[in-house]
Formats: structure tokens, sequence, C-alpha cells
């Protein structure tokens, strides 16, 4: 799993991020588990790097968790990147919306 601060220095703490499930179909489920509370922008960005969508959560220390709808969102490969001020990386995890072959229910 990818995650924030190997060797940041205002914290010294990890962040962890999943992304679930994969593939996704109309939501998908962001888990962040926090050492601290802060606020943070998610972005979810095309295979390319372009955003898609964004926008700013807020988050406690231990377990959030945050739904990103994908219904209005074209089938494909995609990033989810989170940002805050305590820590200088961003956290990236690869979602894949998949397409609807079979048993497609609206």
């Amino acid at each position: 799993d990818a995650a924030w601060g190997k060797g940041d220095e205002k914290s010294g703490k990890d962040v962890e991020l999943n992304v679930y499930p994969n593939p996704a179909r109309n939501t998908v489920t962001v888990l962040l588990d926090a050492p601290d509370v802060n606020e943070a922008t998610l972005t979810l960005m095309d295979d390319l790097g372009q955003e898609v969508k964004s926008f700013e959560i807020a988050y406690l220390k231990g377990q959030n968790k945050t739904e990103i709808d994908l219904t209005e969102i074209p089938s494909g490969l995609y990033l989810v990147a989170l940002k805050s001020q305590n820590h200088n990386q961003i956290i990236k995890k690869l979602i894949n919306k998949s397409y609807c072959w079979y048993n497609c229910r609206q």
C-alpha cells in the first residue's frame, strides 16, 4: 500500500490510503488511516494525469472513510491523489471503473 511520510519532516508518521472496490462501478470508497487531524485535497485523475474531480476533505486521527461518485465518469483507469499541508508527498492508487459487460442493472 502506498503511504505518505517516508522521512516526512513534519509528522514522522505515515498516512495509509486504501481504495475499494477495484474494479469499481458507481462509487468507490477511500479509506484513510491518519496519524493526525488535518484537511486535504482529494483528486481523481485519469491515466494521463488530467484532473477529473477534486474536492476538499477534513479527516480525524484514525480511520476515515469517503465515497467518490463515479456515475458520471467514463470507464477507464484513474488515480486517487490525496495531499495535505502536514505531508509533503501525494498518495496515488489506481482505480479501474469497469465496463458493464453482462448482468448490468441500473
